[in-house]
């Protein structure tokens, strides 16, 4: 069985900042050790036409978790 860990605020604002600084995606997942399917749904998930905001991005997580154990 498979086990998920959830992106740290650290991880969010390496993918925020390799990201803002034109790396590929591919290139951000080995950087930090995770799938890039995680980098991409990632970003797909949290980006706005302002871009993507790892707190944002971490507050939204938080709300996820909290609504799952209520």
């Amino acid at each position: 069985m498979k086990t998920y860990k959830h992106l740290t605020i650290d991880e969010r604002s390496v993918i925020a900042f390799y990201h803002s600084e034109g790396f590929k995606v591919p290139e951000i997942a080995q950087m930090i050790g995770r799938n890039r399917a995680t980098i991409y749904r990632e970003l797909k998930r949290n980006s706005d036409y302002m871009g993507y905001n790892p707190a944002h991005a971490q507050e939204k997580a938080k709300n996820v978790l909290l609504i799952k154990i209520a």
